[in-house]
């Protein structure tokens, strides 16, 4: 599963980052000339031109993924699905897990691997999307 993940510097970004002790602050799942993300300023989960996404970013790295079953499958059946926005201060308190349907970035990612326990996904950041994947150099050495 070939995902991207990103940053910018807008305060937004920084917020994140400093709140999940990472270097990105949002990721999305690349399927074919497509990114499946959950964002929170398009009101959840969302299917943005890969071209588009780029643009909106200052800095991204490409990862390759293990997988447990058809991510593509789950990640296009969450489309449309609700952005949760309270995934930071439930990091920075450790409150409940998220409701089953509402999503943020790397909690998408996670579940659609299928690698991570489904009830630790909504505390997935991207240094745990690291720690199983494989940074590429470029979108042409997809697997």
């Amino acid at each position: 599963m070939l995902i991207i993940l990103t940053r910018s510097n807008h305060w937004i970004s920084r917020a994140i980052r400093l709140v999940i002790w990472d270097e990105h602050s949002h990721g999305g799942i690349v399927i074919g000339d497509n990114v499946y993300e959950a964002s929170g300023p398009k009101g959840g989960v969302v299917v943005t031109p890969l071209s588009e996404f780029k643009k909106q970013y200052t800095n991204w790295e490409y990862w390759q993924l293990p997988t447990k079953g058809n991510y593509q499958e789950k990640a296009k059946a969450l489309v449309n699905s609700k952005y949760d926005h309270g995934a930071l201060i439930k990091h920075l308190t450790r409150l409940n897990k998220s409701g089953p349907d509402e999503w943020y970035c790397f909690e998408y990612i996670a579940y659609c691997s299928g690698v991570f326990n489904i009830d630790l996904c909504d505390r997935v950041t991207s240094v745990h999307l690291k720690m199983v994947g494989t940074k590429i150099k470029s979108y042409d050495e997809r697997a």
